[in-house]
């Protein structure tokens, strides 16, 4: 089985695909909120590799099948088509990872912690959405918890606003903001409470943050809800201890 021009095309053709599914899904992640460090890059690193090493499989297998008709040029060409992708791929993935570490707020991977409650017209919310059987992890690789009622961020945080709180109840399935909070629960039911909504003693009830003070052991009210910004520490303390509530007037 001899190389000609239709299987060289193909080949090509091939590796064109790929590129262009690989940068569509760029152009696609740069007008969603960033989140993970991936969406920084123009291109993912690890589907590109993927995709990379199905197309040096590719070539592997035709070089494999047609090696008893191959002319030292179609060997050539291999050698090319396998050893290009693997080089560039290589340094492409080495880049963005030295790039990521020095612009990152963080200044490179970390595992914070912060412990949280949630209320619900004087009432704790128990049980959020679990994981399921195969997992332990709710959210994505960088803010998650553990069925926990801990706050886990770790990896990378380019941005220190990829950790705020409306970007944790995102990821977990659920939603924040200054006014509203949706919490994903136990069977799949979501349950949104809004300022204003009524609570079953009649009043209408208000979405507030409390941070601890640590030194004092005394809770304070933020001014920020759904944009506050988890501090850093591996600890609690010094890491944050809030609690979010959904309360009546002196509740």
């Amino acid at each position: 089985m001899g190389l000609n021009r239709k299987t060289i095309c193909l080949l090509a053709l091939l590796a064109l695909m790929g590129y262009a599914w690989a940068h569509g899904e760029a152009e696609e992640h740069a007008e969603e909120d960033r989140m993970e460090p991936s969406e920084y890059l123009p291109v993912d690193p690890w589907p590109l590799a993927l995709y990379a090493g199905a197309f040096i499989l590719l070539v592997s297998f035709v070089a494999f099948i047609s090696r008893n008709l191959t002319t030292d040029a179609h060997k050539k060409m291999f050698f090319i088509l396998i050893a290009v992708p693997t080089v560039l791929v290589t340094l492409y993935m080495a880049a963005t990872t030295v790039y990521l570490n020095l612009a990152s707020t963080s200044g490179g991977p970390v595992h914070w912690h912060a412990d949280y409650e949630i209320w619900a017209c004087g009432e704790k919310v128990e049980h959020l959405e679990d994981a399921g059987l195969l997992s332990n992890t709710v959210g994505s690789p960088v803010l998650h918890h553990h069925e926990d009622n801990r706050i886990h961020v770790e990896g990378l945080v380019v941005n220190k606003e990829d950790i705020a709180l409306a970007k944790f109840f995102k990821v977990i399935g659920g939603g924040l903001t200054d006014s509203a909070i949706t919490l994903p629960l136990e069977g799949g039911a979501v349950k949104t409470y809004r300022n204003g909504d009524l609570c079953p003693d009649g009043k209408p009830g208000t979405l507030r943050l409390y941070v601890k003070e640590h030194q004092t052991g005394q809770f304070f009210e933020s001014t920020e809800i759904a944009g506050y910004v988890i501090k850093p520490g591996f600890e609690v303390p010094p890491g944050d201890y809030l609690k979010i509530a959904f309360e009546t007037e002196g509740n």
